[in-house]
């Protein structure tokens, strides 16, 4: 199956369990501070998913800004479009399209965001060109990735493939470094201001807050097991995160890279 494909069927199939994880939240807020956006601004946001970036874009912007949200999974659009109704946000919309061919006039947008979706797009190049393209003079374009797997995460996933429930391999880049982010920043013809990895916290109350937050993916790769060892890879699993927990409970610490650039001057 191409590439492309594995990734719209996961992140269709994440969609129900994807505002599970704390890590998203905080990691979209941080993009958005980075961003710098300004009150009336529009901004595109790229793979929005259910809306980590896109919200705390929204409150940037004011009522009188604007923040578009597009994703390749409808099953994400439609979780997102919820979202917005919900919040009864009348300057917020969310839209099904490939960020390889953005249907948006040039310069339509202030900021261009993009959370934790970069090594998945096959044709980067042509994503980060189309981001570009649709930037104004004088505006930003701000991106995360994952570094490298913390050693939970590692753990993790040694447990999955000993089960045969690891996760195909969905990336079409290597873009777990800073370095790399910035290389693919530049050879769009944007100047980077700012790129390098930041660790993120977070504290599960228990072992059962840690399994019910844990990353979609996982989450569904748990799923395609049968009963008996689901509760059998359950009660493993409890056993490793034991390793980090401490009194207040299970901590966990990854890195995310965030990189922010410009349109030459």
């Amino acid at each position: 199956m191409e590439k492309s494909r594995l990734v719209l069927d996961a992140f269709e199939s994440a969609a129900a369990v994807y505002d599970g994880s704390p890590f998203f939240p905080i990691c979209g807020r941080r993009l958005v501070e980075l961003a710098q956006i300004p009150l009336g601004a529009t901004v595109l946001d790229i793979a929005t998913g259910t809306g980590a970036v896109l919200f705390p874009a929204l409150e940037q912007v004011g009522r009188t800004g604007r923040v578009t949200g597009i994703d390749i999974a409808e099953s994400m659009v439609r979780a997102a479009a919820a979202k917005i109704r919900e919040s009864h946000s009348q300057n917020a919309e969310v839209r099904q399209m490939n960020a390889e061919s953005l249907q948006f006039p040039n310069e339509s947008f202030e900021r261009v965001l993009c959370g934790f979706a970069l090594w998945f797009i096959p044709g980067l190049d042509a994503a980060l060109n189309e981001m570009r393209r649709v930037l104004r003079p004088g505006g930003r374009i701000a991106v995360s990735t994952w570094a490298p797997p913390s050693e939970l995460d590692r753990q993790y996933a040694d447990l999955l493939r000993s089960y045969g429930a690891g996760s195909p391999d969905l990336s079409s880049h290597a873009l777990s470094e800073a370095q790399a982010v910035k290389s693919a920043l530049q050879t769009a013809g944007l100047e980077v201001i700012y790129a390098t990895g930041e660790d993120v916290s977070v504290v599960y109350a228990d072992e059962e807050s840690w399994w019910s937050q844990r990353m979609a993916c996982p989450q569904i790769n748990t799923e395609r097991l049968e009963p008996d060892a689901l509760r059998d890879f359950k009660e493993r699993a409890f056993k490793m995160v034991q390793a980090f927990k401490g009194p207040d409970g299970i901590h966990q610490t990854r890195t995310a890279i965030f990189a922010v650039a410009i349109p030459p001057q």
